[in-house]
C-alpha cells in the first residue's frame, strides 16, 4: 500500500477514543502518506482526525475546522409536571462528577474540564498541521480576540490558516492521487512457452 486516502463527512461529536485514533493516523503518516479529502465537512472531532493526515484538501463548498470543546449542561431549578423539583447530590469527594452549572463552582469546575480538553486538541492539530502553538488561536479567531475561535472555514479561509492545503474537485483529488501512487502496469512477462522455444533455440546454437 502505496499510500492512505480518509475521506471526511462529519461533524464530529463526543467519539470515546478519538485521541487514540487521531494518534494512530499521526503515526500512520509518519511512515507513509495520508491524504485528507473533506467532502463536505471535517469538524471538531472530524478535522482532529484529519489534522494528523499528511495533507488536507477540501471540495469546492466544504467547511472545516470548529476546533473547541462544547458541552451542555442541566440541572432542576423547578417543579415538574407532577409538582416536584429533583435534587441531585454527589458523594464528598466526588463534586466534579456532575458539576452544577447553577453555582460558580460547578461553572469553573464544567470550565477546568472543557480547557484541559481543547489544550490537548489544539496541541494535536498545531502539531499535525506544523504550526506554532502560541499561534494557532489567533489563527483559528474569527476577530482579532484569539477566544473568538471555534468557527468552521470555507476551502480559502481555511488554507489561508493553514487549516487545509488545497482546494479542488472530488475527481480532481482522486485523479491526483492515482496518478501519484497508483501502480504501474508490469512488464508483460513471456510466456512458458515462449522461455521453451528460447532454451531450444539456445541448444539447437550449441550443437551446430
Amino acid at each position: 500500500m502505496a499510500a492512505v486516502v480518509i475521506e471526511f463527512d462529519t461533524p464530529g461529536g463526543l467519539v470515546l477514543g478519538g485521541a487514540a485514533a487521531a494518534g494512530a493516523i499521526a503515526a500512520l503518516a509518519a511512515v507513509k502518506p495520508v491524504h485528507a479529502l473533506v467532502n463536505p465537512l471535517a469538524a471538531s472531532m472530524g478535522y482532529h482526525l484529519a489534522s494528523q493526515c499528511s495533507e488536507i484538501a477540501m471540495t469546492p463548498g466544504s467547511l472545516a475546522g470548529s476546533i473547541g470543546i462544547m458541552r451542555q449542561a442541566g440541572w432542576p431549578v423547578g417543579p415538574d409536571r407532577a409538582g416536584q423539583q429533583w435534587q441531585i447530590f454527589t458523594s464528598t469527594h466526588a463534586r466534579a462528577k456532575l458539576p452544577n452549572p447553577e453555582t460558580e463552582a460547578g461553572r469553573a469546575e464544567i470550565r477546568r474540564d472543557l480547557d484541559a480538553h481543547e489544550a490537548a486538541f489544539h496541541a494535536d492539530v498545531a502539531r499535525g498541521r506544523g504550526i506554532a502553538p502560541g499561534d494557532l488561536a489567533a489563527r483559528l479567531s474569527v476577530t482579532d480576540d484569539p477566544t473568538d475561535g471555534g468557527a468552521t472555514f470555507g476551502p480559502e479561509a481555511a488554507i489561508a490558516r493553514g487549516l487545509a492545503d488545497r482546494a479542488e474537485t472530488r475527481l480532481a483529488f482522486y485523479d491526483r492521487i492515482f496518478a501519484a501512487h497508483a501502480p504501474r502496469p508490469a512488464a508483460r512477462r513471456s510466456s512458458g512457452r515462449g522461455h521453451l522455444a528460447q532454451a531450444a533455440a539456445a541448444q539447437a546454437r550449441a550443437t551446430l
